[in-house]
């Protein structure tokens, strides 16, 4: 039922059916009642764990798949240098970000005689954004007006992402078995930016984006071969998960949020 990655219309249905409470897997509750969110997010002070379905990228392990709180704590804080006033890091992005968007305001100032799809550019932008905060290099996808091949392997091995999340375990069967062409394509571009982070390593710390936050924190105690795993696991978070708050931001219909945007 969730092969067409609709699983939330399919949560719907049982949560009509059967309650705010619903077994749905040997070890796993489905909860419905938003009271279960205070306590989910509670902080350091609740018990709860990340499920199993955050180890899908094992041996690679990123800020936002690691289960252990400690671990977690400890890469957090580790981030909060490439995000951090008092480093300047955040102020020395402005002036990034108004490129791209500058970018972005002459890629669709050549098309304003036609119909547009405008999500197809938001996401070029966001792409680009991230690729310039991750590792100082861009996927020039605004200025090329085209799809970088790289972005393209990404979203295509995305596509499984939906319809596996429900049956965590075959998404392992699935790595070791790489059958379908769309776990062929997300094990790709895991590998591209494991790649990409190797790259940055061998180009020297440097200034400039997050990447060379990590990589610096990691050369200095030493643990530069110790921490590949979730460096490349990094790499994959920024990548992935980045760009898509920019995308929900351009693509919202939300009045309030256009009027402060404009």
């Amino acid at each position: 039922q969730c092969y067409d990655s609709k699983n939330h219309l399919v949560m719907e249905k049982v949560h009509a059916r059967y309650g705010d409470f619903v077994r749905i897997g040997p070890n796993e509750l489905a909860i419905f009642d938003p009271r279960a969110l205070v306590e989910i997010n509670e902080g350091a002070k609740n018990p709860f764990s990340k499920p199993a379905w955050y180890d899908n990228l094992r041996p690679y392990t990123g800020l936002n798949t690691h289960r252990s709180k400690t671990v977690h704590g400890h890469r957090r804080r580790v981030w909060d240098q490439g995000f951090t006033t008092q480093a300047k890091a955040l102020r020395s992005y402005e002036g990034h970000i108004r490129d791209y968007a500058n970018q972005l305001d002459q890629a669709l100032s050549l098309h304003t005689e036609e119909a547009i799809e405008i999500n197809k550019f938001f996401y070029w932008f966001s792409f680009d954004v991230m690729g310039h905060f991750a590792f100082s290099k861009s996927f020039d996808m605004l200025k090329d007006q085209s799809w970088h091949h790289a972005v393209e392997m990404l979203r295509r091995g995305l596509a499984l992402v939906g319809p596996f999340t429900p049956v965590p375990w075959l998404v392992r069967l699935s790595f070791d078995m790489p059958i379908l062409r769309v776990v062929r394509d997300f094990q790709s571009m895991a590998a591209w930016c494991a790649k990409r982070m190797d790259e940055r390593i061998k180009d020297g710390v440097g200034e400039g984006d997050v990447s060379s936050k990590l990589i610096a924190w990691s050369a200095k105690h030493n643990r530069l071969i110790s921490d590949r795993n979730s460096l490349n696991g990094d790499a994959i978070a920024m990548i992935i998960a980045g760009r898509r708050v920019h995308i929900s931001v351009l693509s919202s219909d939300s009045p309030e949020l256009i009027e402060l945007l404009q």
